[in-house]
């Protein structure tokens, strides 16, 4: 494996350590929002645990079934953590305006005086839903464009999954116990929210140089090809006229000794 490809595969390998890190400190951020909407912790857990990890499945199964096509697999992982970010960015917001429509108006309509509301269950799964998907996808797509730049398959992709998974316990961990307690929520939601966009970034800047070094070389071969063909085209044509101007001069040559001989002849 070339020195460069081994470079951007270790760079690839902290983005996705990263990743793993923010992506379970979003998890712990939901639960403690949806407490605020559910009433109960128990029920918050319940339900980013059902919907994070179904997210999760759901993302990677779609983009499984398509990834092996895309031509920039990194490009499109980009795209997801930089789609995760901005649902970060504007999760607070949303769900202080969803939380007081619910108790206002949609809780007294659809929910019992008494016992659990599956509608409430409901509305607050569709709240962390969207960006569940987005990080499923992160892992088929990192994988895929990983293993084209040579990596072995099985040592590649269980790196891969054990990296975004030290990552995640990091992050549950520093979220309870630092960032949240220091921050709050809407100021830990805020902090997060620029690591996917660096990560983003970071693949995009890598992507670009990975393509720019593959489209240079795809460049430099189709010129030597090129050349190749037009060598070939002309070799023959040029090597034919080398040799009727041999000809050419080899008879100009002896029709000059010949008219020489018979001018001699004359005069004696």
């Amino acid at each position: 494996m070339h020195n460069s490809n081994r470079a951007r595969i270790g760079a690839l390998y902290a983005i996705f350590f990263v990743s793993g890190f923010c992506g379970l400190i979003y998890e712990s951020i939901w639960s403690h929002y949806l407490k605020l909407l559910l009433g109960h912790a128990a029920y918050a857990q319940a339900v980013v645990l059902v919907v994070f990890v179904g997210g999760l499945a759901l993302g990677a199964w779609l983009t499984g079934r398509w990834s092996e096509r895309l031509r920039h697999p990194l490009l499109w992982y980009a795209a997801a953590e930089a789609l995760v970010a901005l649902a970060s960015f504007a999760f607070h917001d949303i769900f202080t305006q969803i939380a007081y429509w619910a108790v206002v108006d949609f809780m007294p309509a659809y929910c019992p005086p008494q016992g659990l509301c599956p509608a409430n269950w409901l509305l607050a799964a569709a709240l962390i839903l969207p960006a569940s998907v987005l990080l499923g996808t992160t892992f088929p797509l990192m994988s895929a464009g990983v293993l084209r730049l040579g990596v072995s398959p099985g040592r590649g992709l269980s790196l891969l999954y054990f990296l975004n998974s030290a990552g995640a316990a990091i992050g549950v961990l520093c979220s309870g116990f630092l960032l949240i307690p220091e921050l709050g929520l809407p100021g830990t939601i805020s902090q997060i929210l620029s690591v996917p966009l660096i990560i983003a970034a970071a693949v995009i800047i890598a992507a670009s140089l990975i393509l720019t070094r593959s489209r240079f070389g795809r460049v430099v071969m189709s010129a030597g090809i090129q050349a190749d063909v037009v060598q070939l085209t002309l070799e023959t044509p040029i090597e034919d006229l080398f040799q009727q101007l041999s000809e050419a001069k080899s008879a100009h040559t002896n029709y000059s000794i010949q008219l020489d001989d018979k001018q001699r002849r004359g005069r004696t």
